[in-house]
């Protein structure tokens, strides 16, 4: 039978998604916004870097929130209540915030600002209710039944890593993610062994601000490959500034995991085997 994107349609997705992991990946923009009144909230204007650190916990007090208040040192307060996958958009901020703060990079407000605005957007075009021309769900659909290769570059290169962890969890199946140069001195090597060791798709996460080479690499090396994958996916960044080109494809790559699981039909959100590792450590 052939599956195709409108067998992941909300409704498909509201009986796979229990746990309502779809509504805290489409509140990425008002998660931004949130995350730069939780950063003011902690009026780090006034703050010296050199008298202590800031301290983000979940809900203001997992990492000594309380004590940290105590002597003096801003806390920014992070809700609590969801999976620590959900946070990225708090923890971007955060870091952003506090790096400026320290004069380590320029205030990203605006840039953050502009991102949420788009998001919005692509949360409407990449959505389970958007079919045509849905980018999300056409790759969901390529990449299912094979094992993701995920491949980033400069900006794009945390991003691989974020698809790779968001596959792990929501669809439960096994992903990996390395970085251009450096995997066409070892990894493509590796692409010309897997017949007879399972279906294997290629993935490259590219930024129009790549550098050229860059983006040559990826046409070389896509097709140097492509006879030995299922697919060979590319995907781009969209929007503008950084922040918003990099969230986009954080969006993008969340999504791509829901919709794998949905076709895996498996509940995205538990974790049972962290959850059993965590309490054998425990012990």
């Amino acid at each position: 039978m052939t599956v195709t994107a409108k067998d992941l349609s909300d409704e498909a997705v509201g009986r796979v998604d229990a746990s309502n992991q779809l509504a805290d990946i489409l509140d990425l923009p008002e998660h931004l916004r949130d995350a730069q009144w939780r950063v003011g909230s902690a009026d780090l204007g006034e703050w010296d870097s050199r008298s202590g650190l800031v301290v983000a916990g979940m809900g203001g007090s997992a990492i000594g929130g309380d004590l940290a208040r105590g002597e003096g040192v801003p806390v920014i307060p992070l809700p609590g209540g969801f999976q620590p996958r959900v946070a990225v958009a708090y923890m971007t901020v955060a870091a952003l915030e506090v790096a400026a703060a320290c004069g380590a990079g320029p205030r990203m407000a605006s840039e953050i600002d502009v991102a949420a605005a788009h998001l919005e957007q692509l949360c409407a075009e990449w959505g389970p209710e958007a079919d045509e021309g849905n980018i999300a769900k056409e790759v969901a659909l390529a990449l299912n039944g094979a094992v993701p290769v995920i491949a980033g570059a400069g900006l794009t290169a945390p991003v691989a890593y974020r698809w790779k962890t968001q596959i792990n969890e929501n669809a439960q199946v096994p992903a990996f993610a390395g970085e251009l140069p450096e995997i066409d001195h070892n990894e493509i090597v590796g692409w010309e062994g897997t017949a007879g060791l399972g279906s294997f798709a290629a993935v490259f996460l590219e930024d129009p601000d790549q550098h050229p080479r860059i983006g040559r690499r990826i046409e070389l090396t896509s097709e140097l490959i492509a006879e030995h994958a299922t697919t060979v996916v590319r995907a781009q960044t969209r929007g503008q500034g950084a922040v918003e080109r990099v969230m986009s494809l954080v969006l993008l790559g969340d999504l791509t995991s829901l919709y794998l699981a949905v076709l895996r039909g498996i509940d995205p959100t538990p974790v049972r085997v962290i959850d059993t590792l965590k309490s054998r450590l425990a012990h």
